[in-house]
């Protein structure tokens, strides 16, 4: 019997060993939230007219600070009018994400803000 009941927990330790080599791989689309501008760099509200959307920016963080690039240098990955956008990145890396507001007034006119 005392046989029996080793070769039962050897038998289960293989096994957890077994499946405890199995490679998992899990990937994830984080989804970045932000608040809604609602304001010039003034304090002013926007105006009815007006359009905002939101400009967002990937930086691989090893390269630097991404708020004292020029913005041509990061990876643009798009714009959007919610205060929410998923991403997938690249390829693995610490990345930095920056987002700035372009807006737009009823005449056409095109302002932006900073990076943040």
């Amino acid at each position: 019997m005392k046989r029996l009941i080793i070769a039962a927990l050897l038998l289960a330790l293989g096994l957890g060993c077994i499946s405890a080599q199995e490679t998992i791989y899990y990937e994830s689309t984080p989804t970045l939230m932000w608040d809604a501008v609602t304001t010039d760099s003034d304090g002013n509200p926007f105006l009815a007219g007006d359009t905002i959307e939101y400009e967002v920016y990937l930086w691989d963080y090893s390269q630097g600070d991404p708020t004292v690039q020029p913005v041509t240098a990061l990876t643009y990955f798009g714009t959007v009018a919610l205060t929410e956008i998923a991403l997938t990145f690249p390829y693995r890396a610490d990345w930095t994400v920056a987002v700035r507001t372009k807006h737009t007034d009823g005449g056409g006119n095109v302002t932006y803000s900073g990076l943040a």
